[in-house]
């Protein structure tokens, strides 16, 4: 139940579907000013290699996703 391998090999989103399959269960994420994030960059692929991932796993998020989750994305100004 950890990361949903369909994501695999392609930048972007993973983390967000994580979470959202997390809080679907009854999980909260709990904001820890003092805790330290560190995010690991791939600079095997190039630019547009990332984007064309992203927008793939873009639309896996979407299918998977509730309804009305595109529409959230947008009225915040995240259209990719």
């Amino acid at each position: 139940g950890l990361f949903d391998e369909v994501f695999n090999g392609y930048p972007g989103y993973e983390d967000i579907e994580f979470g959202m399959r997390l809080w679907s269960r009854g999980n909260y994420l709990v904001y820890v000013p003092s805790a330290i994030g560190i995010h690991q960059e791939n600079d095997v692929i190039t630019l547009e290699q990332r984007l064309q991932g992203r927008e793939r796993n873009l639309q896996i998020l979407y299918s998977k996703a509730p309804p009305g989750f595109r529409l959230f994305r947008k009225t915040i100004g995240k259209n990719l």
